[in-house]
């Protein structure tokens, strides 16, 4: 749902990044991702997701700020449980190519916990529970 939101957040917004770009045109053909992608309602509901109303409103501004404060929460909930499953992933990995990827994994969550950081404290949200 995150990638889903950082689509629409680009699209709407006019993004013409590469990043952007390949996330609009979906996962890389032969990928696990890929193949997810097109299992019987993944396509449908992607773009029913894409479409809700809070998704539009991340993109264009105006989605209620109080809803806005509460993904926050929530979403950094999310992903320090995310960072937990990934070292659980990490522990488990012999090769060192896989524990590379996950190093890189586990910084880009990182990243965006810091981004909801500022985005809490500038705007009161309890991250704490």
């Amino acid at each position: 749902m995150r990638l889903l939101l950082a689509m629409v957040f680009l699209h709407a917004r006019g993004s013409s990044s590469p990043y952007a770009e390949t996330c609009m045109r979906g996962p890389v053909p032969g990928t696990a991702a890929h193949r997810l992608w097109n299992l019987g309602e993944s396509q449908s509901l992607a773009k029913q997701a894409l479409m809700h109303p809070f998704v539009i409103g991340i993109g264009n501004g105006s989605a209620p700020i109080a809803s806005f404060r509460n993904y926050i929460a929530q979403d950094y909930f999310f992903l320090g449980a995310f960072i937990k499953a990934y070292a659980l992933v990490l522990s488990k990995v012999d090769d060192n190519s896989s524990k590379r990827t996950l190093h890189e994994l586990i910084g880009a969550v990182i990243e965006e916990l810091e981004m909801h950081e500022a985005y809490a404290a500038g705007w009161g949200v309890d991250t704490s529970n």
